[in-house]
């Protein structure tokens, strides 16, 4: 109720009860997903797992923004190879397309220059030559310093980049929930991110988070960041997410949606086969591929391996942005699906 004073804009809601506001999610997820976790709104386990390339990419970002020295050089950088009136404007569209997109958040995170090989022209009528292989953050030095970019922000700005260059292996605590603030706040955190779902800062797509909530098939994933990052509102707090995704559950499939500020494909095959086990324990449901299949939205494949058996799965929302998209997503399936 208190969440609900502080970011709702509608004062109808604002005054009704708490059980007025919940009569849905009530007896929506009543239907089966309250029995999914054994009666608990919240379940937890630790997991251990190896940070990929975007979360790696997302660290980098926060860690440059934090860095005012960091974010100056990358601000600089863009525009002296952008389109604006700076001294990078005269050099090929190929290459300034390249210096351009050089510093994007997951070439930093793999460090390494993947495209051709391309030529540089320094001001000096020297060239410096990018190889294909060759590290992104050296090269970068070497440019900054032939077009007279600071050096202390280029140094700041690598010292950002290689607080994410390491893989990691991370423990974290993944948690299962049908918690109404847990919907409420999939995109509110102190964790340095955002979607088009936040209360606070009035998303375009905020009234999805209550479709979700009163969802009989929506199950919310998340890994809670360190409690010192919680959630502070109006004298309560509650938990950031530094990374959360919404899971499918029904007696014909299993599916996760799109992980948010990440994509992890570790966590979320994860959640969606610890759903998987929760619901044919405690729900008794039955799918017929015992390996979660990977698919993509608008795909025509065969779960159950049979050519007569192929599913084109298509997901409608209403208030909610549809996150279902062309890159992979992990299911189960009921084998007797039409």
């Amino acid at each position: 109720g208190d969440y609900i004073d502080e970011y709702s804009s509608n004062e109808t809601r604002r005054t009704a009860s708490v059980q007025h506001l919940l009569r849905l999610w009530d007896s929506n997820k009543s239907i089966y997903l309250d029995r999914l976790f054994g009666g608990d709104l919240t379940i937890t386990k630790k997991v251990t797992y190896k940070q990929d390339i975007e979360e790696t990419a997302e660290e980098i970002r926060i860690a440059i923004l934090k860095n005012s020295e960091a974010s100056s050089f990358l601000h600089k950088w863009r525009n002296m190879f952008g389109w604006f009136d700076y001294p990078g404007r005269d050099l090929p569209d190929d290459v300034r397309f390249n210096l351009y997109d050089m510093p994007n958040f997951e070439n930093l995170a793999s460090n390494v220059w993947n495209r051709a090989t391309f030529e540089v022209p320094f001001p000096n009528g020297k060239t410096f030559k990018v190889q294909r292989g060759s590290k992104i953050t050296k090269a970068m030095g070497k440019i900054a310093k032939a077009y007279n970019m600071s050096e202390d922000e280029f140094e700041a700005f690598r010292i950002a980049c290689s607080q994410g260059l390491n893989q990691k292996v991370i423990t974290g605590n993944l948690t299962l929930s049908i918690h109404p603030m847990d919907y409420m706040t999939m995109s509110d955190n102190d964790c340095d991110w955002s979607s088009c779902m936040s209360w606070r800062e009035g998303g375009c797509y905020r009234q999805g988070t209550v479709e979700m909530m009163n969802s009989a098939k929506v199950v919310v994933a998340y890994l809670a960041a360190d409690p010192s990052c919680n959630l502070h509102f109006d004298g309560h707090e509650w938990n950031s997410k530094k990374w959360r995704e919404l899971i499918i559950v029904t007696p014909d499939i299993i599916c996760n949606v799109l992980g948010y500020p990440y994509r992890n494909a570790f966590l979320s095959q994860a959640a969606v086969d610890w759903c998987k086990e929760l619901a044919e324990t405690n729900l008794h449901y039955s799918y017929g591929n015992n390996e979660a299949v990977i698919w993509k939205q608008h795909d025509k494949f065969y779960p159950f391996g049979e050519e007569n058996q192929w599913l084109n799965i298509e997901t409608e929302t209403f208030r909610m942005y549809n996150d279902f998209s062309d890159r992979d997503h992990f299911g189960y399936f009921m084998e007797d699906l039409e």
